[in-house]
């Protein structure tokens, strides 16, 4: 049944009404611009009548007609070809059915007694209410406000007869009456033809869908009997046991190469072999109870004809029957089990393996948690001293504890992200993102670490694309880590990082070249097979920079691989290196790269009220003081429950959540913010000192919208602010 609204006559269905209107405006145009251009036409036409019937009035008649309505009638037509005209039409259609009937009405109060204008005022109302293809509302308040201003004009310039104007009022209130029934029931009957029809299309749709699922259902029913008798074949063949079959005559009649494998002849002798020729009486006393309808096995060593070496194995015995039960033949599966205890050996020992890996993981991932927790407050501290008044030896005190502070996280990550290859738990997660901004996020960043006499350059092929797709994360840690290692090894000179298109690939992908090109001291030709390989360096009585864990060129090694490309070095000792590396990239269009990640539900206001969970005292100072200063408004709670208690809809753009707090951890606390306040919840972002591979993607399934790696710094709260689009 269809529902519409009473007076609008409107679907309830926004989408329905809009499909609607555009179905029936596309429908309705020809005939509208027929009907005016037709009605513009007589209005003109008829003037005639005016010299006939009229000479007081005759010059203001004919202005009505030329000079305002029939000019109005044809600008309407114009403007039907213009690309606006769609949202307007019907107000403009009923302007034109206002102004076509009020001057017919001026018409006829100057001239009451000519009674063909009394005609022309009922044909208005006609083409109104029926030809014109004015909805029901608007033609409804059309023809009843030309009828009021049809009573008014009269009252003011005409002196016609009480009862010849009660007489016309109501044949006219008769006309409006009658016009808003069949205009209502026209409006109706069409509105409902064509929900029906959208019905009978999605029917007809969904029909279609039925018999073409029948007929790819017949298709693949086919396909599958086929294809299951090439998998037959297939499994017999290439089976890893041993398959042979045999009649009632004790004749094998058919069998694989594996199974002549394990037996030490050639199949083509085997088939048609009578299987007493076996020399081996637990396999002729199985064929004997397969033969009588009994499954029969055995699990021993069997010595193969001419080899002196016995080898473990199984062997299965089926019969084959016919109807009524008769026994015809059987089938035998015979497995070689040598490999099997020597895999049962081997699992031992990878089981052995295993554990010891992950002790160490988890060994590795509790050392992380603990030693990154104390130092998401020196890092924060430090960074807030930063932002103080220093003397010049607190400054040199400060540089220390900085480069000192970082070396550890740095050291940190590496032995986390060499640990997880070392499991292989590194994946790579593409997602489409903007390489020029990548590119010059890390010249801003590096110029300002490049020592005096340095200068850092950067050139972009300008046929690389600018949106790509890939893994931007593990790309800038490369890019990072090979600038880092050119500002470590040149004390003057440039360093130069580019990036050129290196080829486009079958599949449509690109291999994406970048490069760091240093002027330092160059590394010795002995040297260069060992920079990729773990805790390897550049050490030495000369070189003054061997500090760190040597792992970085190893990781990137390992990442550029999982990338689908390589890294390499061209180096002349004291001349300079250059540092390369390629990887797989897919063009993507700016929509999709806006499209990895949608954080449009927060407020783009500043500054922000934030509401920040975290039992650690010094961890909540840190991040307090960070925030405040980029000014935002903070307010500290000490555990999920807290926050639970806290947060109302409207009073926070912003939810910082650390993942492990007492009486009610983070995930928990998120879960339940959630499934209470839905689309009220602004974006809640975890902090945790858990840094191994898929932490993050854990605790995002889990219900959080982003996740922050302890230590976190200012620069990472004001990259996560730039990711949620929020401007500060």
């Amino acid at each position: 049944m269809v529902k519409l609204k009473k007076i609008t006559l409107e679907f309830p269905d926004k989408r329905e009404e809009a499909l609607y209107k555009r179905v029936f405006f596309k429908d309705s145009l020809p005939v509208t611009r027929v009907a005016v251009l037709l009605a513009a036409f007589l209005y003109a036409l008829f003037g005639v009548l005016d010299f006939i019937f009229v000479s007081d009035h005759l010059r203001t008649f004919l202005i009505l007609r030329i000079g305002i309505v029939v000019p109005f009638l044809l600008l309407f037509i114009l403007l039907s070809f213009h690309k606006f005209f769609y949202r307007f039409w019907q107000f403009l259609l009923f302007m034109a059915f206002l102004v076509t009937g009020v001057g017919i009405a001026l018409m006829i109060a100057l001239s009451p007694e000519n009674w063909s204008y009394y005609g022309g005022l009922m044909l208005i109302f006609m083409v109104g209410y029926f030809f014109s293809r004015l909805r029901f509302i608007w033609a409804s308040i059309g023809g009843w406000l030309n009828l009021i201003m049809f009573n008014l004009l009269m009252y003011f310039f005409a002196d016609v007869d009480q009862q010849i104007f009660l007489a016309y009022n109501f044949f006219y209130a008769s006309a409006n009456l009658i016009g808003m029934f069949g205009s209502y029931y026209f409006e109706v009957s069409g509105r409902r033809n064509f929900y029906l029809s959208r019905q009978l299309d999605q029917k007809q749709r969904d029909l279609e869908n039925i018999n073409q699922t029948l007929e790819s259902a017949v298709e693949s029913r086919t396909r599958e009997l086929k294809e299951n008798e090439e998998k037959y074949r297939l499994i017999f063949e290439r089976s890893p046991l041993g398959v042979f079959h045999f009649n009632d005559r004790w004749v094998i009649t058919e069998c694989n190469d594996h199974f002549a494998n394990i037996i030490g002849r050639p199949r083509i002798l085997l088939e048609g072999m009578h299987l007493k020729e076996l020399s081996d009486k637990r396999i002729t006393d199985a064929v004997e109870r397969v033969l009588k309808g009994n499954k029969a096995s055995f699990e021993g060593k069997y010595k193969p004809k001419g080899k002196g070496k016995a080898n473990p194995v199984r062997i299965l015995f089926a019969p084959i029957k016919r109807e009524m039960n008769q026994t015809i033949g059987g089938i035998g599966l015979v497995e070689d089990r040598s490999e099997f205890i020597e895999k049962q050996k081997l699992e031992k020992q990878i089981a052995v393996a295993r554990e010891s890996v992950n002790f160490k993981q988890k060994f590795l991932a509790n050392m992380s948690h603990e030693i990154r927790t104390p130092l998401t407050g020196i890092i924060g501290m430090i960074d807030i001293l930063s932002q103080t008044r220093l003397n010049k030896e607190q400054k040199e005190y400060f540089s220390t504890l900085k480069l000192t502070s970082e070396n550890l996280r740095e050291i940190i990550n590496q032995i986390l992200d060499y640990s997880k290859i070392e499991a292989g738990r590194v994946s790579i997660k593409t997602r489409g993102f903007n390489f020029y901004e990548l590119i010059n996020n890390a010249r801003k960043l590096y110029e300002t670490l490049c020592p005096p006499g340095v200068s850092l350059n950067v050139y972009i092929d300008p046929q690389i694309p600018e949106y790509i797709k890939a893994d931007d994360h593990r790309v800038a840690q490369i890019i990072n880590n090979l600038l880092n290692n050119a500002i470590k090894f040149t004390k003057e000179g440039t360093i130069d990082l580019q990036t050129i298109p290196e080829k486009w690939l079958a599949d449509g992908a690109l291999l994406l070249r970048v490069e760091v090109t240093d002027t330092g001291e160059g590394i010795q030709p002995e040297k260069i097979s060992k920079l990729f390989k773990p805790f390897s360096q550049l050490d030495g009585a000369e070189n003054q920079y061997s500090e760190g864990t040597g792992l970085g060129l190893s990781i990137a090694k390992e990442l550029s691989d999982l990338m689908g490309g390589d890294i390499g070095v061209m180096s002349v000792e004291g001349q300079g290196s250059t540092f390369w590396f390629n990887f797989k990239a897919e063009k993507v269009s700016r929509e999709d790269a806006k499209k990895s990640i949608n954080y449009s539900s927060l407020k783009e206001t500043v500054p922000l009220k934030i509401l920040y969970a975290e039992d650690k005292l010094v961890n909540q100072k840190v991040v307090n003081i960070m925030l405040t200063s980029l000014g935002h408004k903070v307010t500290l709670v000490k555990n999920g429950q807290e926050a639970l208690d806290k947060f109302q809809p409207g009073n926070f753009d912003l939810i910082l959540m650390d993942i492990q707090m007492p009486v009610m951890d983070g995930v928990t606390a998120t879960r339940k913010l959630k499934a209470k306040y839905h689309n009220d919840l602004p974006p809640v972002v975890g902090l945790s000192a858990n840094a191994f591979e898929g932490d993050r993607e854990k605790y995002i399934n889990q219900g959080l919208d982003d996740y922050l790696t302890k230590p976190v710094k200012k620069e990472d709260f004001m990259l996560l602010l730039h990711k949620l689009s929020i401007p500060r």
